[in-house]
C-alpha cells in the first residue's frame, strides 16, 4: 500500500506541468504578475510554500513538526528517501543561512483536500544551486499539511547532487 501510494504521489509530482497547463492552474513569478486569478487555495498553498522555504532557512523544527503529515515522505537530491522522524532530525542541520529565491511557482488543486505545488528555486552562496521543488499539500480539519516533497536538481546543475 505504501508502494502504490508513493507511485501515485511520484506520477502527480511528474506530470504536474503537463496538468498544470491543461487545468489553468495559477503561475506565480517574482519578476512577473500572474495573469489569472489565484483561488483562496491556491493563494493558501503559495503562503504554505513560503512559509515551508523560511522555516527550513531558519531551521524552524517547531514548524515542521506542526506542518507534516504522520505518513510525510520525503525525496530528496539524492533520490533516496526519508520519513518523517528523518526530515525532522536532518532539518537542524546544515549551513541554510541563506534563503532561496523562489520563481515559476504553480499550484495545481487535485481536490478539495489536497493541491500540488512546484516551483524553481535558487540557493545562492559560493556554488549557486539551481532546483526544483514538488510539494503535495493534503487538508487535515481545518490546517493544510505537507505530505510529500520531492528536490530535483535542475538538468544544469547535476553536479549538485
Amino acid at each position: 500500500m505504501k508502494f502504490l501510494s508513493l507511485t501515485v504521489v511520484l506520477s502527480f509530482a511528474i506530470c504536474s506541468p503537463l496538468w498544470a497547463q491543461a487545468a489553468g492552474s495559477v503561475t506565480t513569478n517574482n519578476a512577473t504578475p500572474s495573469s489569472t486569478a489565484a483561488s483562496p487555495v491556491e493563494q493558501q498553498i503559495i503562503q504554505n510554500v513560503r512559509q515551508f522555504v523560511q522555516a527550513n532557512t531558519k531551521k524552524d523544527a517547531d514548524y515542521f513538526k506542526r506542518t507534516l503529515t504522520d505518513d510525510f515522505i520525503e525525496v530528496p537530491k539524492n533520490g533516496g528517501t526519508s520519513d518523517r522522524a528523518e526530515f525532522l532530525e536532518d532539518v537542524t542541520t546544515g549551513d541554510k543561512s541563506k534563503e532561496p529565491r523562489l520563481y515559476n511557482i504553480k499550484v495545481v488543486p487535485l481536490n478539495e483536500g489536497a493541491a500540488l505545488a512546484t516551483y524553481d528555486e535558487i540557493l545562492p552562496g559560493d556554488e549557486t544551486r539551481y532546483r526544483h521543488i514538488t510539494h503535495v499539500w493534503v487538508k487535515q480539519g481545518d490546517q493544510w499539511k505537507l505530505k510529500f516533497l520531492q528536490t530535483t536538481p535542475n538538468l544544469w546543475s547535476i553536479g549538485d547532487v
